[in-house]
């Protein structure tokens, strides 16, 4: 309202100053020389314009007063007495009266100051209305999703899903053995006295297992009557004396078996170390098949082997009672001391060996005469001319063990041996030479210490 009554007096002071001049026109007073370039200079000192919202800040010092084109009144910039009147008034009225509210009109009228609108809008939400208020929308989303927990979202981390569901279970790994009689690694589960994780190997060669990295999901690790690295677990096993125990029995899905020390490498006792870490879900064997399929529970259980699956396997061999009552006696045919027994029982009910069949516990003395004590039978063969050895002959022969370990008190005269900490391996005997060789990944019988009549 202001420049209004301003502009409105500069208006008529200069119709006067036209109607009293001396018979010179409009046109003729109109300052277009050096006047009007002395007038620029001058108005330099016009620096309080700078605080003249309406034009964004008007920071050129007004020379050519080409910012004022915001004033509202659009036909007073034609007008040719504005540029020398207008200055001198403007600077005046325009700092005193702060409540324009000159902040306001350039993020209101976008075609007031085009450069507004750039800077606003690209720091808006673009999912959301470009009007709202720019900065606290990206800096929460992006913040909070990330943190999220994935296995919610399968999109999110797609190599959770397959065990978003299956039961975590801990393996006991100091109690991983290789039950060498079965050809089977067994590992209990932490705080779970009837659950048992197998591993087996029994359709490599020979039982064989080899060195390497091996994927549980191959075309034949799918089935237990075709896989060469075999997982299974068995869980909440109730036992029965003369059955076998009755469990809830998982089968191999997917992961890896990682092996990177076995028998021929490092142990010679059919001992393995590597990593685990795999998926098991429920399954049942086929009886009426007889073939060993393994058949999955469709929307059956799964548990999965948690973090930590390194393992290192030591022996675990069958322990055999000999009666100490009962006396070696003398196969003259043979040239060798026995005694048959009968098949225990194995842990989980069933018989070892043939029932039918029968073992038999062999001594032979060859140029060993005199009593001794503590007498090692570790680093003997059956093929060496002196010493005292012991062979065990499973299901009338058909396996051999001959001693690996163990020491023996021998008293000639009394005709009697103890036996402390025995154990024979299975080996193969040359019918030529007499010479035994261990077989590899074979089974192996310790006995119970006693001491023994002959």
């Amino acid at each position: 309202m202001k420049k209004f009554l301003t502009i409105t007096f500069a208006v008529i002071a200069a119709f006067i100053f036209v109607s009293c001049s001396d018979g010179k026109t409009l046109e003729d007073l109109i300052d277009t020389g050096t006047d009007e370039q002395a007038d620029t200079n001058t108005d330099t000192t016009d620096t309080p314009d700078q605080n003249d919202t309406d034009n964004g800040g008007d920071t050129n010092a007004d020379t050519t007063d080409d910012a004022d084109t915001s004033d509202t009144e659009p036909s007073e910039p034609t007008n040719p007495t504005e540029p020398t009147e207008e200055p001198t008034t403007e600077p005046t009225d325009e700092p005193v009266d702060p409540t324009e509210e000159p902040t306001t009109e350039p993020t209101t009228d976008p075609t007031t100051d085009p450069t507004t609108e750039p800077t606003t809008e690209p720091t808006t939400d673009p999912t959301t209305d470009p009007t709202t208020e720019p900065t606290e929308e990206p800096t929460t989303e992006p913040t909070t999703e990330p943190t999220t927990d994935p296995t919610s979202d399968p999109t999110t981390d797609p190599t959770t899903e397959p065990t978003s569901d299956c039961t975590g279970i801990s393996v006991d790994w100091n109690t991983f053995v290789y039950d060498a009689y079965r050809g089977t690694y067994y590992a209990d589960v932490t705080g779970k006295p009837n659950d048992t994780l197998m591993m087996e190997f029994s359709h490599n060669d020979n039982g064989k297992v080899n060195i390497g990295e091996y994927h549980l999901d191959t075309a034949a690790n799918k089935q237990y009557s075709t896989c060469t690295e075999c997982v299974r677990f068995s869980q909440d096993c109730e036992y029965e004396d003369g059955f076998y125990p009755v469990c809830k029995e998982f089968f191999q899905k997917e992961g890896t078996l990682t092996i990177t020390a076995n028998d021929d490498s490092t142990y010679k006792e059919g001992n393995i170390e590597g990593t685990i870490s795999a998926t098991l879900v429920e399954a049942y064997e086929d009886g009426e098949a007889e073939d060993y399929t393994i058949i999955p529970i469709e929307n059956g259980d799964c548990i999965e082997i948690q973090s930590g699956g390194t393992f290192k396997s030591t022996l675990d061999c069958l322990e055999i009672t000999l009666d100490p009552d009962k006396k070696l006696t003398y196969n003259s045919g043979r040239n060798r001391y026995e005694t048959s027994y009968t098949p225990r029982t194995g842990s989980w009910g069933d018989i070892l060996g043939d029932s039918s069949a029968k073992d038999y516990f062999t001594m032979q003395l060859r140029n060993f005469n005199s009593s001794i004590e503590n007498y090692s039978l570790a680093g003997t063969n059956y093929s060496d001319s002196t010493g005292i050895f012991f062979v065990i002959y499973e299901d009338s022969g058909e396996k051999y063990y001959f001693q690996k370990k163990g020491t023996i008190n021998y008293n000639a005269s009394d005709k009697k041996v103890q036996l402390t900490g025995v154990m024979l391996e299975e080996v193969t005997i040359n019918g030529s030479t007499n010479k035994s060789t261990r077989v590899p990944y074979g089974a192996c019988l310790k006995v119970k210490d006693t001491t023994i009549s002959y």
